[in-house]
């Protein structure tokens, strides 16, 4: 009898700890012949007016973030785009701190939210950055508390934008990371 509570109690620990990883591929590409892995985006980043949503992606031994951001606004000439090494720096509950640049120049786009007359969002997709495999195992040990990110506004001046993660999506960016490991 100890031994079937002692299995069921294993059994749950187990399961417990078992990632649940969405993948948006997770294969070999049949066209350049590399193991290519990507989580399914998760919102990390949730207010009122901005939603910004996360991806890890993994090719061969290659990594990336991937980052895709949305801004609320009243202003259908306001939109902000992210330059070619553009910094983002991830606050770990540790006190440590991941800066990365963005590999490639994003322009945001701005378009109408259906229904809400004289409400727009701005929107950057595919901001992606470089990480190393080392600072993907440093952001899968520890939760994210905060974000800054560096975009360009309409006048052309870099401006940095800070996001605390909520407590509930903290951990959702270490998930991602364990995803690729």
């Amino acid at each position: 009898m100890k031994r079937i509570i002692l299995l069921f109690a294993l059994s749950l620990k187990l399961s417990a700890n078992a990632q649940d990883c969405h993948f948006k591929q997770n294969g070999l590409d049949k066209f350049t012949g590399q193991i290519t892995k990507q989580t399914k985006p998760e919102k990390v980043i949730s207010g009122f007016t901005t939603e910004g949503n996360f991806s890890i992606l993994k090719v061969d031994t290659n990594y990336s973030i991937i980052f895709d951001y949305g801004l609320a606004t009243t202003d259908i000439n306001e939109h902000f785009d992210i330059g070619q090494g553009s910094k983002i720096i991830f606050l770990l509950e540790s006190g440590e701190r991941v800066s990365l640049l963005s590999n490639v120049a994003i322009r945001g786009i701005t378009a109408a939210v259906p229904g809400v007359p004289g409400m727009y969002t701005c929107n950057i997709t595919n901001a992606t950055y470089s990480i190393s495999k080392n600072g993907v195992e440093i952001l899968a040990k520890s939760k994210v508390k905060s974000i800054r990110y560096y975009r360009f506004a309409n006048n052309g001046k870099e401006e940095a934008i800070d996001s605390d993660i909520k407590r509930r999506n903290q951990e959702d960016i270490m998930k991602l990371c364990n995803c690729v490991l």
